[in-house]
C-alpha cells in the first residue's frame, strides 16, 4: 500500500494535479479493503489526502517503526547498484519522516535518534504496547514503558500469590492428603488413603463436608464379624460375646443341635484339636 501511494503521489505531482483532487484519482484503483476504510471515514476527512493516507497505512498495520527499521536495517542486494540502494533508503527515510514529522516542519533529529536507541532496548511486549501510542518525545516513551513494566510486576506478583494460595489449598485438601496416607485405612469410614483426623465423613474432622453415603467397606465393617486368623486367639474369640453368634450358626449347621450354650466349651476344645491336627 505504501509503495502504491508513493508511486501515485509522484505521478500526480509530475502531472501538476492539485492535491485537493488526489483522492478522486487514487481511490478507484484501491482494493476493497482500502475503499472500506474510505467509506468509514467522515466525509470532511476522507477527501483530504494526507488524512486518508494515514488511515490507510494504519489499516494495513504500517507504522513509523517499520519504516525506521527498514531505513536502518535495509541491506544492499548483490545485483543492486549503490545508486539504486541509495534511492531505496531515501524512500524509507522519507516514509519514516512523513509519519512522525508534521508537514512543513523540520525533523528533530535528536529526538528521533534518542527514540531509536531507546526502542532498541525495549522487550517485544513493551514495543507492542507503545506501538499504537502517539508518542512525541523520547522521555514520554521512557515514562510509558516504565509505567507498563510496573503494572506488569504488580499483576505478576498478585497472580503468583493467588496461585501459591491455590496450590497450598490443593495440597492440604487433595495431593498431600492422599500421598501421605496412601497405605492407611480410616477407622471411621474404612476407606483407604487417609486417616480419621482428615476424613471428610467424620463430623469431628476439620475437613468434614457433611453427611455422606457410607462406603461398602464401612457397611461391612459395621455388620460383619470376622474371626481371628491366629489359632491361639480363636478360643478367646469364641468365648467373647461377638463370637457366640457365629459359633452358634456354625454348630447348628454341622450338628443340627440348637442347644450349643451347654456344650460351648466342649465344641471349642474339639475345634482347637481339629485345627492343630490339620
Amino acid at each position: 500500500m505504501d509503495k502504491y501511494l508513493s508511486t501515485c503521489e509522484r505521478l500526480l505531482d509530475a502531472s501538476k494535479v492539485d492535491q485537493e483532487v488526489w483522492v478522486a484519482y487514487i481511490l478507484p484503483k484501491l482494493p476493497e479493503k482500502a475503499r472500506t476504510v474510505y467509506n468509514r471515514m467522515p466525509a470532511d476527512r476522507a477527501n483530504v489526502y494526507p488524512q486518508l493516507k494515514r488511515s490507510l497505512l494504519d489499516s494495513y498495520a504500517i507504522s513509523p517503526f517499520v519504516y525506521r527499521q527498514n531505513f536502518f536495517g535495509w541491506k544492499k542486494r548483490v545485483a543492486c547498484s549503490y545508486t539504486e540502494y541509495l534511492g531505496e533508503i531515501e524512500e524509507h527515510l522519507d516514509m519514516w519522516l512523513h509519519c512522525v514529522v508534521p508537514n512543513g516542519q523540520e525533523p528533530n533529529w535528536r529526538e528521533l535518534l534518542l527514540r531509536y536507541r531507546l526502542d532498541q532496548q525495549f522487550p517485544e511486549e513493551v514495543a507492542m504496547h507503545l506501538a499504537d501510542k502517539n508518542i512525541v518525545t523520547a522521555a514520554e516513551s521512557a515514562d510509558l514503558a516504565d509505567e507498563y513494566l510496573v503494572q506488569r510486576k504488580i499483576y505478576a506478583r498478585t497472580t503468583s500469590q493467588r496461585d501459591t494460595q491455590n496450590e497450598n489449598y490443593n495440597s492440604l485438601t487433595g495431593g498431600q492428603r492422599w500421598s501421605g496416607y496412601s497405605n492407611s485405612i480410616c477407622t471411621f469410614c474404612q476407606r483407604r488413603g487417609h486417616v480419621q483426623s482428615e476424613c471428610y465423613s467424620d463430623p469431628k474432622s476439620p475437613l468434614y463436608r457433611g453427611a455422606r453415603r457410607p462406603s461398602y467397606q464401612q457397611i461391612n465393617a459395621n455388620t460383619e464379624k470376622v474371626a481371628p486368623k491366629r489359632e491361639h486367639d480363636y478360643g478367646a474369640y469364641c468365648a467373647s460375646i461377638e463370637g457366640q453368634s457365629m459359633v452358634d450358626q456354625r454348630y447348628k449347621k454341622y450338628t443340627g443341635d440348637v442347644s450349643y450354650r451347654a456344650n460351648k466349651f466342649r465344641y471349642t476344645r474339639s475345634r482347637l484339636q481339629t485345627n492343630k491336627a490339620t
